[in-house]
């Protein structure tokens, strides 16, 4: 038994035992008085051990948000869900969370609402379901701040080697530095739409899914994948400074292998190719050499958007001709505590006509851990 658990087992005994006496109309024997002052005894000591336990805890806890940072202020798990069945569930869990606090007619009158960031606890490579979108299968981090420095890995030789007793061994270099993290608003309007289209709850749903969380999540996609560090956008993956390379091959689909093998070579995994749906079209509509009928054998499984045994994620957020590589512990996608946040006005010249106006905005970011991790691939071979 652990100390809670003690502790409840010793009141409940000794509840046990007076009961007892009570019915019976005695008085505690001397074994019983022996086996309550000992529970007593033992009870003490066990609370007093919870209470050392947790002062312990409480100043590690301070210890580690003074050492690290990174570790205070982080919370990693979760895939977002703004897009596909995920954005259709967490639109609808919005309206809900949206109606029990505003009422059926939530859109009329002026408000905010924020919304936990719509996540799930389970990646579609897990479930065997096609992903919409690679922010459905990059893993996110919630930070409690909007800026923080992590740990990134650039180089890593490992010279591990059987040492004969006596001998020197080997030093492995693993390299570190430290990397700046930063979470920006992405943000959108919706046009003015007439408060009678958003009077029951599936107009309001489908008007979250539709117009305003598609459009946050490919925005946040296409920064994820292609931002290019200025002002204004993410470093996407394509940016980061320590990727690998693959340069065009004989075909796309060689290429794409070679650059599954770079990964492997230092000990990592392809877990997701992700590429430009054009891209994608060309692979799954290539014809055999002189029969001119489509390739349905070798490398590519169509029916799971799966090549060489790995998933195949579109995205028009890269653009056509690249495409990646990638092991999944690399990166993470970034979010704040606070969640997604909807405001809607009706003030004005809305209000003259009937119309609302809604914003919808969120604030993420990316954090890349492993560089070598992943691979740009070239697709066309004129580049």
């Amino acid at each position: 038994m652990n100390l809670l658990e003690k502790i409840e087992y010793y009141k409940t005994r000794t509840e046990q035992l007076l009961k007892t006496c009570m019915d019976e109309g005695r008085d505690l024997t001397e074994a019983e008085l022996a086996e309550v002052e000992k529970m007593k005894t033992e009870g003490e000591a066990a609370a007093a051990s919870m209470k050392r336990a947790a002062e312990s805890k409480k100043l590690f806890d301070s210890i580690a948000g003074t050492v690290d940072s990174e570790v205070a202020n982080e919370n990693r798990g979760g895939f977002l869900a703004l897009t596909g069945a995920g954005a259709k569930s967490a639109s609808k869990r919005m309206v809900s969370q949206l109606v029990q606090s505003h009422g059926q007619k939530a859109f009329l009158t002026p408000g905010v609402v924020d919304f936990q960031v719509p996540l799930e606890s389970t990646s579609p490579l897990e479930i065997q379901r096609i992903p919409q979108s690679i922010l459905e299968v990059l893993k996110t981090t919630e930070r409690a701040v909007p800026k923080w420095e992590y740990l990134r890995q650039t180089v890593f030789t490992n010279n591990a080697a059987i040492v004969a007793p006596g001998a020197t061994k080997p030093t492995s270099v693993v390299t570190v530095d430290k990397a700046d993290g930063e979470l920006f608003v992405f943000a959108h309007l919706s046009e003015a739409i007439d408060k009678f289209l958003l009077e029951d709850n599936d107009s309001m749903a489908a008007f979250l899914q539709s117009q305003l969380l598609y459009g946050l999540a490919r925005k946040l996609e296409a920064e994820v994948l292609s931002g290019d560090g200025t002002t204004g956008h993410l470093t996407g993956l394509l940016n980061t400074s320590g990727i690998q390379t693959q340069a065009f091959g004989d075909d796309r689909i060689t290429t794409l292998r070679a650059a599954a093998t770079k990964l492997e070579v230092l000990g990592h995994e392809t877990d997701v190719y992700i590429l430009n749906p054009n891209d994608w079209a060309a692979i799954e509509t290539t014809r055999a050499g002189t029969s001119g009928t489509f390739d349905l054998g070798g490398p590519i499984d169509r029916a799971q958007r799966k090549v060489w045994g790995s998933q195949v994620v579109t995205s028009p957020g890269l653009p056509q001709g690249t495409a990646l590589a990638l092991d999944l512990d690399a990166a993470t996608v970034d979010r704040d505590t606070r969640g997604v946040q909807v405001d809607w006005d009706r003030s004005g010249v809305l209000f003259e006509k009937n119309q609302i106006k809604a914003r919808v905005e969120g604030r993420f970011g990316l954090s890349v851990y492993r560089p070598e991790a992943i691979v740009k691939i070239t697709l066309d071979d004129d580049e």
